[in-house]
């Protein structure tokens, strides 16, 4: 290839130039000259085997071709002039492969080469149309950088050749050889689709848009043939190399999507080897981002050019099952991160994932919603020391701030042994009461009235102490929708005179709560009330002398893990009655605090969670396990990838805590071990375990055939969801234990329960007949505790009448129990349809203080203001 000095260009372009004013003045066709002229110089130049032309050597050249002005004018015709040896013209016709860009192939290339694929372009990026029908071609902004090089590549090659400016030749190459590759890609890409394409050209002409790929590099290819025509062949070369290299930029950018989803289809495979591999692949090289938009079921129905092809190729994973492999893979579960945008740069303009409610109706809180949030949290509670219970009441109120109606559902935590006792909701500034039934009946209630868009709210039981609240619609565009929960529980006691209470919290939630929010808590009994909860802003109040105080305002931190108070119960009373307010009238309840020794075990097997968020509580059961009894046999085992058996708990601090683990095989292999014994135990410690990762069939098996060894104890670091317990949830053999703030002294608890050094406290409820008993209790908390267990111990018979008992006393007492739920109906008429009755507030509890309280409050109240205005 030769090199043309700078001087040379210009010599030449003088030249052509000088010559184009005479050849115009004379009547030929000018460009047709040139164009030969220019060839004809060419063949010159490589003849003489020139590496580098100066400009003495195109001066030489031209000497050969100098035009004779009177000869040229005598051509009569539209013909070319070929130059010869001679100084002279002589006039031949001009063959039909001429090298002129005609008018007709310019149009042609600018609307098939230009402006179709840039029309393309723009409406896919406005409308996502083949991203929401068949799959986006546009998944990053580098891509949209790659496919816009397109049409520009076309357009500045046009415009090239049009004003005859093919000066570097190395430009010129490099653009059209990558026009050429990435047109060729994406018709590979949209191949499949062409050729219905061709039929919607006769529909209003959109079949011309995924033929746009295919249009652009036929373009390219032509402009490429024009470019050689002009410059010779060996001008042009590599065009190919750049093709296969474009090809490899678009693998590369795939590649963290094609491991991906490799990785997810060894990790729902049917071995457990290749399940692990699948799993440990993922964590190293997979793409979380990618995981997380295989989470959702529209994120798998508007896949890209990568997803498309692994959905042709192997079997779609379900999203639900991909969510498992998400908590796997990073320990955090997918709902506790924000949704991913589907159509990433385009901003929600087709799907967005946090606009979208996945969930709406269903059993599952499922992912955070944009717009809704929580706008008011107020907690109001009430102990009474003497039998040992308290009343709590949360008010929430939501808002909506985006254009659709919303769903606000939330999993919460009760206190210890506690269950709903109240449901309302406002309906038009008007607080109505819920009707209690069946878990079937108001569940149908609920869904009949959401698909009509009516306003009715939800709760029902969804595992051990923790309930699902739903309430729909929240009203779009700033309306809100607020309810209040009322809750009963016992304390827990520490002694006779002492007892703890704990504040409900979120497990889950779909709504957002905003930076600044925060829970209004406000506690009052007739005894002292004492944080065991560390807050700088806790009040302590004694207004009167039967009438103590805490109130505090919690932020979400402080909040999530369950706030805990100290109650005093100085009177001490070891027995009450109270009236059986929703039975028979002849039976009162008899509630009383009894003490017993726990039975040492024999063996214990502790299972450790082996997920990432349990690795900062290691230290804690490091130092808790230092009081944990010698005599006791202790197997201790982690609940990893696999399950692994450790020597002590000292060897804890040197395994490794990665992602998220099922614990089922633990629990399993633990039940193996502790049933070897015939007074065993074993001791679950774990984080949250958001998903049942394996199915527990076989553990509720061995847990159903042996009823009464071994029990487990259920302790869990920190809040979320259990779906294990849930699952597990009626079986005798699972004791919850609670953490009241320090996880060390809980454990520490159960431990001096295994030495006998400390005996446990535990209530004792039952109906016995009016005789001869002057006065009772107006502590109606007692029965529906009662009721509670009741309804528990006929829930889990394998009598079909023993479960209809359980529904009739739960809704009898309007509780809230697994065989229970209630709802909140907008007005009469659902209710009949329903074949629901709402409870009265008259029979509803109350967070009110009694009547001698009521009446210190309001003459401390009084003498405020009246020194107020002495004062002033």
């Amino acid at each position: 290839m030769q090199e043309w000095t700078d001087k040379a260009i210009e010599i030449l372009n003088d030249y052509l130039d000088n010559s184009r004013a005479n050849l115009e003045s004379s009547g030929a066709d000018a460009d047709e000259v040139i164009e030969d002229l220019r060839r004809h110089i060419d063949e010159e130049i490589i003849g003489a085997k020139l590496e580098i032309v100066t400009k003495e050597d195109i001066g030489k050249v031209i000497a050969n071709l100098k035009i004779s002005e009177p000869e040229t004018k005598n051509c009569q015709t539209k013909s070319n002039c070929l130059p010869g040896k001679s100084d002279k013209f002589r006039c031949t016709t001009k063959s039909k492969s001429s090298t002129k860009f005609s008018t007709t192939g310019f149009v042609f290339a600018i609307i098939f080469g230009v402006a179709l694929p840039a029309i393309t372009i723009m409406i896919e990026v406005i409308t996502g149309m083949c991203a929401s029908s068949i799959f986006d071609p546009i998944p990053s902004y580098f891509h949209l950088i790659l496919i816009s090089f397109v049409p520009v590549g076309n357009l500045f090659i046009c415009l090239a050749i049009k004003k005859e400016k093919i000066n570097n030749i190395k430009v010129i190459n490099f653009i059209n050889s990558c026009t050429i590759g990435i047109s060729f890609f994406y018709s590979i890409v949209f191949l499949p689709i062409m050729p219905f394409a061709a039929v919607g050209i006769l529909f209003m002409g959109f079949g011309f848009l995924p033929l746009s790929p295919l249009t652009s590099l036929i373009v390219a290819v032509l402009l490429r043939k024009k470019i050689r025509n002009i410059l010779q062949p060996k001008k042009l070369s590599g065009c190919w190399q750049f093709v296969l290299a474009i090809c490899l930029i678009f693998i590369l950018l795939e590649l963290p999507k094609i491991i991906t989803y490799t990785g997810v289809q060894m990790a729902a495979g049917e071995k457990q080897s290749t399940r692990i591999n699948g799993i440990k692949l993922l964590r190293k090289a997979g793409n979380n981002d990618n995981l997380l938009r295989a989470c959702y079921p529209k994120g798998q129905r508007v896949p890209d050019v990568t997803t498309l092809i692994f959905n042709l190729i192997f079997k779609r994973v379900p999203a639900k099952e991909v969510r498992g492999i998400y908590y796997k893979v990073t320990g955090t579960p997918y709902n506790a991160v924000k949704p991913p945008g589907f159509v990433g740069f385009r901003g929600g303009a087709r799907i967005n994932a946090n606009e979208f409610d996945f969930g709406q109706g269903g059993d599952e809180v499922s992912a955070r919603i944009r717009g809704l949030s929580l706008k008011q949290s107020r907690i109001d509670s009430i102990v009474n020391p003497e039998s040992a219970t308290y009343y709590t009441e949360w008010i929430m109120e939501f808002k909506n701030d985006s254009r659709l109606q919303r769903e606000a559902r939330t999993q919460l935590t009760l206190p210890p042994n506690g269950v709903v006792s109240r449901l309302t909701l406002w309906i038009d500034g008007e607080e109505r009461e819920a009707a209690y039934a069946g878990r079937a009946k108001v569940k149908k209630a609920y869904k009949k009235v959401v698909q009509r868009r009516r306003d009715p709210v939800l709760v029902t039981t969804c595992g051990p102490e923790q309930i699902l609240v739903q309430c729909f619609p929240v009203p779009p565009n700033g309306g809100t929708m607020k309810i209040k929960i009322g809750i009963t529980a016992p304390l827990v006691l520490e002694s006779y005179t002492s007892g703890l209470l704990q504040l409900p919290n979120f497990t889950e939630r779909n709504f957002n709560i905003k930076n600044g929010l925060e829970h209004s808590v406000w506690i009052e009994s007739k005894e002292r009330l004492l944080p065991v909860t560390n807050n700088s802003e806790n009040i302590i109040e004694h207004p009167a002398t039967n009438l103590f105080a805490l109130r505090t305002k919690l932020t979400e931190n402080q909040f999530e893990n369950g706030f805990a108070v100290m109650a005093e119960r100085l009177s001490d009373p070891k027995e009450i009655l109270v009236d059986n307010f929703a039975g028979e009238t002849n039976q009162i309840v008899l509630q009383k605090i009894k003490e017993r020794n726990v039975v040492c075990p024999e063996k214990v097997v502790l299972i450790i969670d082996g997920s990432r968020r349990m690795k900062k509580n290691i230290e804690t059961i490091k130092s808790a396990f230092k009081q944990f009894p010698n005599n006791i046999e202790l197997t201790v085992l982690l609940a990893s990838d696999n399950v692994k058996k450790i020597k002590s708990v000292d060897e804890l601090s040197e395994s490794s805590f990665v992602g998220g683990c099922d614990n089922i095989p633990a629990l399993v292999e633990g039940w193996n071990i502790a049933s070897e014994k015939t007074n065993s135990v074993i001791l679950w410690l774990h984080g949250t375990q958001p998903f049942e990762l394996m199915d527990a069939e076989n553990l509720i098996q061995n847990l159903e055939r042996r009823p009464k060894n071994p029990k487990i104890f259920d302790f869990q670091f920190g809040g979320g969801p259990n779906k294990i317990a849930a699952k597990l949830n009626g079986l005798p053999q699972i004791k919850r234990l609670r953490s009241f703030g320090n996880s060390k002294a809980e454990l520490k608890k159960l431990f001096d329960l295994w030495h006998g050094t400390k005996k446990q406290l535990y209530f004792d409820r039952e109906l016995i007949p009016v005789k001869n008993i002057d006065s009772t209790s107006e502590d109606s908390h007692v029965a529906r505790l009662w009721a509670n267990e009741k309804v528990c111990k006929l829930a889990n018979s394998w009598n079909g009448k023993d479960k209809i008992k359980a529904v009739e006393i739960a809704s009898d007492y309007h509780l809230v129990t697994p065989v229970s739920g209630a709802v909140v109906l907008e007005n009469t008429e659902q209710y009949i349809e329903a074949g629901l009755e709402p409870v009265s507030e008259e029979t509803s509890p109350q967070v009110i203080p009694e009547p001698g309280i009521m009446l210190i409050i309001g003459l401390l109240g009084t003498c405020c203001i009246m020194r107020r205005r002495k004062s002033a």
